[in-house]
């Protein structure tokens, strides 16, 4: 999903118990605001090459206003939705394709039963190993 948009901005939103979302929005403060709810904070940073850098937004205020509990980020336990975008000298950009996918494999919760992230199948998908009762065991006999 590449964008050639101006106007639109590429990034990868994730919202508290869910897996990270490749998406687009306006390429403005308020589009970025309205992602996590509130004022800006950057809660990490990683840098890709010269000049350039990955930020991961959470709301300013997630705290205060009692905003679910997401995951960890770098060293960062963040409460309500996270947004991350690149961001090349001052200005937001859109992520690449490479960016997008190291931070959905970053920030992806893994199958609860086969620890799995959800590269053997899809989050909406049943787990192909889920646990299930040996033959024999806990059957009646006939």
């Amino acid at each position: 999903m590449a964008t050639m948009d101006p106007m639109k901005l590429r990034v990868v939103r994730v919202d508290p118990g869910q897996q990270p979302v490749d998406t687009l929005i306006p390429n403005n403060l308020q589009g970025l605001q309205d992602v996590v709810g509130g004022y800006l904070e950057p809660v990490h940073r990683v840098p890709m090459e010269v000049g350039r850098e990955l930020v991961y937004y959470a709301n300013e205020d997630g705290l205060r206003l009692g905003l679910a509990p997401n995951r960890r980020v770098g060293n960062f336990d963040v409460v309500g939705p996270v947004l991350v975008v690149a961001v090349s000298g001052n200005q937001e950009d859109s992520l690449s394709d490479h960016e997008v996918e190291m931070v959905v494999d970053q920030l992806r919760i893994p199958c609860p039963n086969c620890n799995d992230e959800y590269g053997a199948h899809g989050p909406d998908e049943p787990c192909v190993t889920t646990p299930t009762t040996a033959v024999g065991e806990g059957q009646l006999g006939s």
